[in-house]
């Protein structure tokens, strides 16, 4: 093949792709007008849907912040020894955060009397999924009042965007009452949404 039908076999492909790629040689319009991107949320509102029972209830000082803290609280009169629960949100949306105690993602309330030394009292997020225990060693049991057993703390991610799934782990929860036996707990969950 010569030099001058090879030339002529790459000009014909090289000038149709440049043609293609210029939008067919039309006539210069305006550019296309590309949608205006969506805020990103600054901060994570909890709105509470129940006012007894076992619930949890933002701090007011966290709620609509990009750091969010729930308090657990649970039923008034209540005697009980411990809690274990887990809870699942959409990790793309949020993420678990320090809640400022011991435990990497809870901090213990004033409720129950954890003692020093080794305290039963943990929790770790596996797969998404956050699971705490916390539970007292011997003693008086305690009784339930206005006051936290629990919080775990929620960070808002850049990519949080309306109302974030926020639901119960694949865990059950379970109360360790006084008298030591054990019962279901289920925990009134409220809205979360990213603003």
């Amino acid at each position: 093949m010569s030099h001058a039908s090879l030339r002529t076999g790459l000009v014909v492909p090289l000038g149709l792709l440049l043609l293609l790629g210029c939008g067919g040689g039309g006539g210069g319009g305006a550019a296309p007008v590309s949608p205006a991107p969506t805020p990103s949320a600054t901060g994570l509102v909890y709105s509470q849907t129940a006012t007894s029972g076992w619930r949890w209830v933002a701090q007011p000082a966290t709620n609509g912040s990009s750091h969010l803290i729930l308090d657990l609280l649970g039923p008034e009169g209540l005697q009980i020894r411990g809690v274990g629960f887990s809870l699942q949100v959409d990790s793309t949306q949020v993420a678990w955060g320090t809640a400022g105690g011991s435990e990497p993602y809870a901090r213990e309330g004033s409720v129950l009397t954890l003692g020093t030394g080794s305290r039963l009292f943990r929790s770790l997020v596996k797969g998404g999924e956050l699971q705490v225990g916390i539970y007292q060693k011997g003693g008086q049991a305690v009784t339930l009042g206005a006051s936290p057993v629990v919080s775990v703390a929620l960070d808002l991610r850049s990519t949080a965007t309306g109302d974030v799934p926020f639901h119960e782990g694949s865990l059950a929860g379970r109360v360790l009452l006084a008298d030591g036996s054990t019962q279901p707990v289920a925990i009134n969950l409220g809205q979360l949404t990213s603003k």
